[in-house]
């Protein structure tokens, strides 16, 4: 005798309806829906990317599971690249009094999903009300391909994040000349240096 369960169908990015090539939002009240619900869902598959790309560094801290989606990120996008209805990358952020916060993302490793991804967000960074903590890589390719300009002053770094830094600012190896807006942040125990990108209202 087959299950009760058997016969329903977990909420999945494909319910979304997705166009190829196009970001859906994704409202938390799906992710929170999908919670309840068996596995596979909308959770798992954005949790799987969210894992993959931040499998360097353990993981992302807000998310050890499938259930903590959506946490207290309050903004969600995924895209379908490859016309296969499953999202190959998600974005995810906050909304502030300065604007959206974009406070994560990831995608699956392809190729297409990987340029979509950078080139979006750089065109998001430009917009007014739209900005994000950067490092690493991805700073890098913020800063030296697409121009993206940073807050300059501590006092404004501070008000924006909330947050005491260890201020740096020109970068202490010399690099991205005219980006004066390095800082230091402890995070879970260990020091990061950042960079605020965009242009936060």
């Amino acid at each position: 005798m087959l299950s009760f369960r058997q016969f329903l169908r977990e909420f999945q990015f494909a319910d979304l309806k997705p166009r190829t090539g196009q970001w859906e939002k994704i409202p938390t009240g799906v992710l929170q829906k999908a919670q309840r619900e068996p596995a596979p869902n909308i959770d798992t598959e954005l949790f799987d990317l969210i894992q993959k790309s931040y499998a360097y560094v353990g993981g992302y801290p807000d998310f050890n599971r499938p259930s903590d989606l959506p946490s207290n990120h309050t903004v969600w996008y995924g895209i379908d690249t490859d016309a296969d209805k499953d999202p190959n990358a998600v974005k995810f952020g906050k909304q502030t009094p300065y604007g959206t916060k974009w406070t994560g993302g990831a995608t699956d490793g392809s190729d297409e999903a990987k340029i979509r991804y950078v080139q979006d967000t750089a065109k998001l960074l430009q917009q007014s009300g739209n900005y994000c903590e950067m490092s690493d890589a991805i700073m890098h390719i913020m800063i030296k391909r697409f121009k993206i300009p940073c807050v300059q002053t501590q006092a404004e770094v501070e008000k924006i994040t909330g947050k005491q830094v260890e201020w740096v600012g020109k970068h202490p190896q010399g690099q991205y000349p005219g980006y004066n807006g390095f800082y230091i942040r402890n995070l879970f125990g260990e020091k990061h240096m950042k960079i605020l990108l965009g242009r936060p209202r």
